[in-house]
């Protein structure tokens, strides 16, 4: 682990130990689901100010948790420091304006897995049987739109991005998570060692 990676795995520890720290010096006394969101929110806030100069997902992700209640916007505050935290407040007043023009997705349209493989195993049927090229791609143009909309809803920030910038953004996003994922596995395993 070197390099640039190394500086981002460092930096998002150090920034979710301290939203941590703010979750337990609030409050003592913490049921389990306050304690999963604690975690969650801390480390996804983590990741996001790593990232926050650089994509559109961190800056939505941040914006989103400062603006939910007082105590996530605290350790908002605090994660990020109050410089960042002001970018994220104008950026934030300018998503709502962008994204009050966006239709959002309805969960019934998530496409599942194994919708994915019949719907692909009938277009090579359909291929076979001699359906013409037009109503095909027609159907493959259907399912990229839904599939596009499907990803704008997974993404932070996505319903107001364009289909080109959702695509680097998704990217770079599954990138931070896979990261973040890392990290906390190997948290996970030195306290088990422990």
């Amino acid at each position: 682990m070197r390099g640039p990676a190394r500086q981002v795995k460092v930096e998002f520890l150090k920034r979710w130990a301290r939203g941590l720290q703010i979750y337990r010096n609030r409050k003592k006394n913490m049921s389990l689901i306050e304690t999963k969101n604690a975690i969650k929110l801390s480390a996804d806030v983590a990741m996001a100010s790593t990232k926050l100069h650089t994509s559109q997902w961190s800056r939505a992700l941040i914006s989103s948790a400062s603006s939910s209640n007082d105590t996530n916007n605290t350790v908002v505050h605090h994660i990020l420091g109050t410089d960042k935290a002001d970018h994220v407040k104008h950026y934030s007043e300018n998503l709502k304006k962008s994204s009050s023009r966006i239709c959002t997705v309805n969960s019934k349209n998530m496409v599942r897995s194994k919708k994915v493989l019949r719907k692909s195993c009938a277009l090579v049927r359909a291929r076979k049987a001699g359906v013409p090229h037009r109503v095909l791609a027609a159907t493959i143009a259907r399912r990229i739109v839904k599939r596009t909309q499907v990803l704008k809803s997974l993404v932070p920030g996505g319903k107001s991005m364009d289909d080109v910038s959702i695509l680097k953004e998704a990217l770079d996003y599954i990138l931070s998570l896979q990261v973040q994922v890392n990290i906390m596995r190997r948290v996970v395993e030195m306290s088990e060692l422990a």
